[in-house]
């Protein structure tokens, strides 16, 4: 499988770095969870920010502090997944692999050195904000360890969509497994199988997950004018539902529907898929139905009657410090009296 499949991660910065605990909970949902993806090439891009006296993260606005905490985490999280990513020797990313020198286990090699290569993005010059360098640190597989690329946007932030476009120019194999760095796995996924559903199936281009919002989806969608969504046989045995919108958290998709059909949307810097694409196909598939919907094959695994949140968002200010908490306080407070 690891020839068919890549893990593809997003992150940008968020008020709990430079502590890496919120992507950790992320990676080791996929040890405990998924784990046959860690023998999978890795592609993990960090998108750039700004320093602005009304910090947003979500829009790539930190302070002062923020971006120095953001740098650190990116130092260390591609130092980390260099040396660990592929390792199945340890139980516990959280408490293990993040802060220790790599060691080989037994009877196999230290991963090879990275190599480095700075570049420019391929989207559209824009006097500002300016163009930012891209920098990807990449450590070839080898009969022991996967790929790990690792891709820092040094300036300005590209946005969850153009960040996305980026990182799949390193994606090589015909899936790809999307996910963001704050949406950690809750329930088992048998990454094998929906491989091979895809592979049985090729009218499914995109297979998202039940989160908390979106929990009995086919429930919720029918008595609003859409088509059909629910699927009571499942696919092979296994339960699904269409999807009438583009859900950005984890998702599983063919690289060729990504590169092919999403990217050739006219996506701007700091433009999110869901929020754009996303939008479009849910209209499309309101007023035109299962025509619309064709087009695109968008399933949700739907396990237990779409009762089972297989994701669950991470909140990054759950691990803030107590001056972290009080600092954003104020930073809130100065933001509304302006």
């Amino acid at each position: 499988m690891k020839n068919s499949i890549s893990v593809l991660i997003t992150a940008s910065p968020i008020p709990s770095h430079p502590s890496p605990i919120v992507l950790q909970t992320v990676i080791q949902s996929i040890r405990d969870h998924c784990p046959s993806l860690l023998d999978c090439h890795i592609v993990l891009i960090f998108d750039g920010c700004r320093v602005a006296e009304k910090p947003m993260s979500k829009l790539g606005k930190v302070s002062e502090d923020q971006l120095e905490g953001y740098r650190t985490f990116v130092q260390n999280t591609t130092t980390c997944l260099i040396r660990n990513w592929g390792r199945r020797d340890t139980n516990n990313w959280i408490d293990d692999a993040w802060d220790r020198e790599a060691q080989p286990p037994e009877g196999s090699e230290l991963p090879p050195a990275p190599e480095i290569r700075c570049y420019k993005p391929t989207i559209p010059e824009t006097k500002f904000p300016p163009m930012p360098e891209l920098r990807a640190t990449h450590r070839v597989a080898t009969v022991d360890f996967p790929a790990v690329t690792c891709i820092q946007v040094v300036g300005e932030r590209l946005g969850q969509a153009l960040a996305v476009s980026e990182a799949m120019k390193f994606v090589e194999t015909e899936y790809v497994f999307a996910c963001q760095h704050d949406w950690r796995f809750n329930a088992d996924i048998d990454v094998g199988s929906f491989v091979n559903v895809l592979e049985e199936t090729p009218s499914m281009n995109y297979l998202g997950f039940i989160s908390r919002r979106t929990k009995g989806y086919a429930r919720q969608t029918h008595p609003r004018g859409y088509p059909q969504a629910a699927i009571p046989s499942g696919i092979l045995g296994i339960p699904f539902c269409r999807s009438f919108f583009w859900f950005d958290k984890n998702h599983i998709a063919r690289t060729s529907f990504y590169k092919n059909s999403v990217f050739a949307e006219p996506f701007k810097r700091g433009d999110f898929i869901e929020d754009t694409l996303g939008q479009k196909l849910h209209a499309e598939i309101r007023i035109h139905g299962m025509d619309a919907w064709n087009k695109w094959g968008l399933y949700l695994y739907y396990p237990e009657n779409g009762e089972l949140c297989v994701l669950v968002h991470v909140n990054g200010r759950h691990y803030l410090s107590v001056d972290q908490r009080h600092e954003l306080e104020r930073l809130g407070r100065m933001s509304r009296e302006e």
